[in-house]
């Protein structure tokens, strides 16, 4: 249950800064535009490899990589290549969508997504339900129904 909490609080956070990150980077643009979906995916796997090499090194991993038996499986060299260019079609896809929309919308429809999973999972698993379940799947429902009728209600203008 915790790491879920945590799961949202780091996915709402990486949200809200990507959104920040897209427009602070248009100043810093050639032509003072937003950068394109495909050049905001390259950076944003490359700055990534910085932090993951250190985790690489700092639990060993590095040393042992070259003597790692799946690399020399092409089996398991496709799947991972499947893997690498599915990865970065959910990078692109979830750059496009803040871009399109906001942060918040996003964060929004990620968590709608677990709640979906989670009760597909208790119906299609037949998981034993408790009253936390159920009640943590009708809080999150309702807490985006709550956010689309917000978001759906506009103010209109008052007449001067």
């Amino acid at each position: 249950a915790n790491s879920a909490w945590v799961n949202c609080v780091f996915t709402s956070g990486y949200a809200l800064y990507l959104s920040h990150v897209m427009v602070r980077v248009q100043q810093h643009t050639s032509d003072g535009k937003r950068m394109g979906e495909f050049s905001m995916v390259y950076y944003n796997n490359l700055l990534s490899l910085g932090p993951i090499a250190i985790l690489a090194w700092s639990w060993g991993e590095l040393s042992r990589l070259p003597y790692e038996p799946a690399l020399r499986d092409p089996e398991f060299l496709v799947v991972a290549l499947i893997g690498g260019l599915l990865g970065a079609l959910l990078s692109f896809s979830s750059l496009w969508y803040v871009s399109r929309s906001s942060a918040t919308v996003y964060s929004l429809t990620g968590s709608m997504n677990k709640i979906l999973i989670a009760a597909a999972g208790m119906i299609i698993f037949r998981e034993v339900s408790s009253l936390s379940n159920l009640a943590s799947i009708a809080v999150g429902l309702i807490a985006s129904l709550v956010f689309v009728l917000a978001k759906g209600y506009v103010v209109a203008p008052a007449k001067v």
